[in-house]
C-alpha cells in the first residue's frame, strides 16, 4: 500500500531527503545531523519549503 524514495529533485532542482507514499497521503521527511540550533532551524525551513512545493500537510524532521 505504501512505498519511499530518497532525494528526488525538486522544481528549483532541490533536493529533498526522503519521501514516504502511503496510500494517498505524502510525507516528507527531511534529515539532517546535529550541528546545533541554527543548523536545526534551518531544517525546519527547509522541511517547510518542500512541503509547501510537495502540496504536503504533513513533514518531519529526523535529527541524529
Amino acid at each position: 500500500k505504501g512505498f519511499g524514495f530518497v532525494e528526488p529533485q525538486t522544481r528549483q532542482n532541490k533536493r529533498m531527503d526522503v519521501v514516504i507514499a502511503y496510500g494517498n497521503e505524502k510525507y516528507i521527511v527531511e534529515l539532517k545531523i546535529w550541528n546545533g540550533e541554527a543548523y536545526r532551524l534551518k531544517g525546519i525551513d527547509q522541511l517547510i519549503e518542500y512541503m509547501k512545493e510537495q502540496d504536503v500537510n504533513k513533514g518531519y524532521l529526523l535529527t541524529y
